[in-house]
C-alpha cells in the first residue's frame, strides 16, 4: 500500500485548522481570566501581597476615611496640577475638602524629593489608626518622553498637565508616626495597602 503525501490543499487546510484552535485556546484563556474577576484590570485576590487588603474587607472605619482620603487627594491632585505645588493641610481643611477638616485627626503634609505624603494621626488614642496617601512624582521628563501614553488606573494617576503620579493608599494600626519623615516604604514598617481591586458583580 503506497503512502502518498498530502496535497498542498490539504497542508493548507491542516495549517488553517491548527491555527484556528491556537487562537480558539487563546480567547477561551482570556475570557475566563476576565470572567473571572472583571474588566476593570484590577487584581483578584490571589494577586494580594501579605501587606494588601481589599477595601471591601477593611473595617468600617477604616472604609470611611479611606474614602474620603481618595477624595481629598483627588482635589490635592487637582491644585497641585494648576499650581505646580502640593497645597498644605490648612489650605485642604480651610476648602472644606475631607479628611483633612475632622477635628479629631491630625494631618500632615510631609515631602522628600520625589515622594508625597499625607500623612494622618487621631487625637482619640494610639490605638486608632493611622492613614497614609503616599505619591511619587516622576522623573523630570519622564512621562512626555517616555510613556506618554501609559494609562491611568488605581495606582497611577494622571493630571492634567500629564504629569503621571504613583498614588497608593495605606492604613496603620497604631497612630504613632515619625513627624518629619516621609514613608517611602510603608510595607516595611507595618503599613497595610488598600486596594479597590476587582469588583464582585
Amino acid at each position: 500500500m503506497e503512502v502518498l503525501p498530502p496535497s498542498a490543499s490539504g497542508e493548507t487546510r491542516l495549517v488553517l485548522q491548527a491555527i484556528a484552535a491556537i487562537v480558539f485556546g487563546s480567547f477561551f484563556v482570556i475570557g475566563f481570566h476576565a470572567s473571572d474577576g472583571g474588566l476593570d484590570g484590577g487584581p483578584r485576590a490571589g494577586d494580594l501581597a501579605p501587606f494588601q487588603i481589599f477595601f471591601r474587607d477593611a473595617t468600617p472605619t477604616v472604609q470611611r476615611t479611606m474614602r474620603e482620603l481618595q477624595e481629598g487627594v483627588t482635589e490635592a491632585e487637582n491644585a497641585r496640577s494648576a499650581s505646580k505645588r502640593w497645597p498644605t493641610v490648612e489650605t485642604l481643611a480651610a476648602q472644606g475638602i475631607p479628611p483633612f477638616t475632622n477635628a479629631s485627626d491630625r494631618w500632615r503634609l510631609v515631602q522628600s524629593g520625589l515622594y508625597v505624603t499625607y500623612v494622618g494621626t487621631s487625637a482619640v488614642g494610639p490605638d486608632a489608626p493611622a492613614f497614609l496617601a503616599l505619591i511619587q512624582e516622576p522623573e523630570l521628563g519622564y512621562v512626555e518622553t517616555v510613556m506618554p501614553a501609559a494609562p491611568s488606573d488605581e495606582l497611577h494617576h494622571r493630571l492634567s498637565d500629564g504629569t503621571l503620579l504613583h498614588v497608593s493608599f495605606w492604613f496603620h494600626r497604631e497612630s504613632v508616626v515619625a513627624d518629619d519623615q516621609v514613608i517611602a516604604r510603608p510595607f516595611a514598617t507595618g503599613w497595610t495597602q488598600v486596594l479597590v481591586g476587582r469588583q464582585r458583580p
